[in-house]
C-alpha cells in the first residue's frame, strides 16, 4: 500500500447541469435531449433509471455526460444521510445520461480503476469523512475539492487495484443474486397467499363451502393500556421489544419487565389505520391505538385469518379508531378447521425459506463489509 494519497490525485469531480425545468426539459426520445439523472436516481449503491426526466442537449457539456467508470455522487440533500451516496457507471449508462446540479461524478484518470474507486466511496472511511464535513456545515452541500481532498491508502499498482475491485465485486454479483430470489419469493408468497386465503385455488382433497361470518365474531380484542411504555425513548438492545402495527415494527427494546405481554401469538392492530402484525414473542406497545387480537375460538387458525386480513378491500377513510366500529364487521368467508391449518402450514414454510434467504443476504452483507475493511486497508493482501 502506498502512503495515504487523495482522491484528487487519481482524478476529479465534475459538478452536474444547471437547468431550467419548465424551459429545457424535453419529452422523452425527444431528438437532440438527452436522459438526466438526479439523487433519487440512487439507491443503496447502485443506479435505478426509473423517473428520469429529457433534458435539452444545448444544456450539457460534453464533460458533463456520464461514462464507463464514473461515480455519480449525491452532492446537496436536505437530508444528510443521502449527501455523499455514490452509483457506479457502467456500460449500459455509459453516453445515455447527464445528471443534475445536485449531483457530482468523480471520473478516475484511468477508467479501469473505476470499480476499484466504487468501493472506495462506500466505505465506512469515506462515510466518516463526508460526516464531518457535514457537521461544521450549515446545509447539507458538498463542494468537487471536499470530495477530492478525501485521504486514504491505495495500492500502489492498478492490477492489485483492480483485484481487489473484483473480489469485492463479486460478492456484489452473489448479494444482488440472493435479493433477486428474495424479491421474486416475496411475490410468489403474496400471489398464492391471496389465492389460497380467498378460496381461488384450493389445496389438493379439500372442497366445499366456505361458511360466511365476521372479524368480530372470530376475534377477541384487548387493549393495550396495561402494555404501553412509559418513555419515548427506546433501547437499541434489551429484554422486551417494543412493538408498533405500522412498518416500522420494532421500534426498540425495554428492560421494563412489568406490563409485559405474553399471550402470543396474537395480532397487533392499529385502530386508526388498520394496519396488522402478526406477532410470536412477548412484547411491549408504544400506542394506545394499539389493540391486540386472539381467537375466540380454537377451532380456527390465526395465522390463516391474519394472512386473510391483509388482502381486505377496507381503506381508512377518516382518523378515527375503526375496530369496534366497523373493521371487526367485516364479513369473511372461512374453511373448516382442517383447511385453515393446512393453509396455515403453508403460509409458515413460505415464512421459513424467506427468513433463510433473508439471513443468507445479511450474512453476505457482513462478509463484504468485512472484505472491504480489511482489503481497503491493507490489512489482508491478494495474492
Amino acid at each position: 500500500m502506498a502512503p495515504n494519497s487523495r482522491l484528487g490525485d487519481y482524478g476529479s469531480v465534475i459538478r452536474g447541469v444547471t437547468f431550467n425545468a419548465e424551459k429545457d426539459f424535453r419529452p422523452h426520445g425527444f431528438l437532440g435531449s438527452i436522459e438526466l439523472l438526479r439523487s433519487n436516481n440512487i439507491q443503496t449503491n447502485s443506479l435505478f433509471l426509473d423517473n428520469t426526466y429529457n433534458l435539452s442537449i444545448d444544456k450539457v457539456e460534453q464533460k458533463q455526460i456520464l461514462v464507463e467508470g464514473d461515480l455519480l455522487i449525491c452532492m446537496a440533500n436536505g437530508s444528510k444521510d443521502l449527501v455523499g451516496k455514490s452509483a457506479y457507471v457502467d456500460k449500459q449508462i455509459s453516453g445515455k445520461y447527464t445528471f443534475g446540479s445536485f449531483m457530482g461524478a468523480f471520473r478516475p484518470n484511468n477508467s479501469e480503476t473505476g470499480l476499484f474507486f466504487r468501493y472506495i466511496l462506500q466505505s465506512s472511511e469515506f462515510r466518516n469523512h463526508i460526516n464531518l464535513i457535514l457537521a461544521g456545515s450549515s446545509i447539507n452541500n458538498l463542494t468537487p475539492s471536499l470530495i477530492e481532498d478525501y485521504s486514504f491508502k491505495i495500492p500502489k499498482t492498478v492490477d492489485e487495484q483492480k483485484a481487489i475491485a473484483k473480489a469485492l465485486s463479486d460478492i456484489d454479483e452473489l448479494i444482488s443474486t440472493l435479493n433477486t430470489e428474495y424479491s421474486k419469493l416475496l411475490n410468489f408468497k403474496d400471489a398464492l397467499c391471496q389465492d389460497l386465503v380467498t378460496a381461488k385455488r384450493r389445496l389438493p382433497n379439500y372442497s366445499g363451502d366456505w361458511s360466511i361470518t365476521s372479524l368480530g365474531d372470530v376475534l377477541d380484542y384487548e387493549q393495550p393500556t396495561a402494555y404501553l411504555v412509559d418513555t419515548t425513548e427506546h433501547l437499541e438492545q434489551g429484554n422486551v421489544p417494543v412493538l408498533t402495527a405500522g412498518k416500522s415494527f420494532i421500534l426498540g427494546y425495554s428492560d421494563d419487565l412489568i406490563g409485559v405481554y405474553n399471550n402470543t401469538p396474537t395480532i397487533l392492530f392499529d385502530d386508526f389505520t388498520t394496519d396488522s402484525k402478526y406477532v410470536d414473542f412477548s412484547f411491549k406497545v408504544k400506542s394506545s391505538a394499539c389493540k391486540m387480537l386472539s381467537l375466540k375460538d380454537s377451532k380456527n387458525n390465526l395465522l390463516f385469518i391474519y394472512t386473510l386480513m391483509q388482502y381486505l378491500p377496507f381503506a381508512p377513510y377518516d382518523h378515527k379508531r375503526y375496530w369496534i366500529s366497523e373493521y371487526s364487521k367485516i364479513e369473511i368467508s372461512l374453511p373448516d378447521y382442517n383447511e385453515q391449518y393446512a393453509i396455515a402450514d403453508v403460509i409458515k414454510n413460505l415464512n421459513s425459506k424467506i427468513e433463510i434467504l433473508r439471513a443468507s443476504i445479511l450474512k453476505y452483507e457482513c462478509i463484504k463489509q468485512g472484505m472491504m475493511n480489511d482489503l481497503l486497508t491493507g490489512k489482508v493482501r491478494l495474492v
